[in-house]
């Protein structure tokens, strides 16, 4: 589950992802682009949140929900499976390719804070 996927030379476009059902290449995927009306994702902090229910995910930026995904609607996904959270920099891969003579060195990833909450059973 990719909640925050910045390029490099896209810096205005956040990519959202859900990966599942399957080991790469047969992996099925849900995914929306968010992209903000000014500036970048660069320059300053962004506020990414995860809403997860048994029957839903909702993927917000900046308490916008450019998306959502859930077991009956056009972006179905299994959100009553484990899933991990993973914070990590990568540069190159399938997405967005390899590293070119644009790409700046050294790069670094800023993280604030994460929290996780969790619903109280009812």
């Amino acid at each position: 589950m990719d909640i925050v996927e910045l390029i490099g030379h896209q810096p205005e476009k956040n990519h959202g992802t859900l990966l599942y059902g399957g080991q790469w290449p047969r992996e099925q995927s849900s995914s929306e682009t968010y992209s903000l009306a000014s500036g970048d994702f660069i320059r300053e902090f962004h506020t990414f949140s995860l809403e997860w229910e048994s029957d839903q995910i909702r993927w917000f930026v900046d308490n916008v929900l450019p998306d959502w995904f859930s077991e009956n609607g056009a972006g179905s996904t299994p959100s009553d499976r484990k899933f991990h959270l993973l914070l990590n920099l990568a540069i190159g891969g399938r997405f967005p390719g390899p590293p070119d003579l644009m790409t700046s060195f050294p790069a670094q990833m800023m993280v604030d804070y994460v929290r996780v909450y969790q619903k109280r059973e009812s």
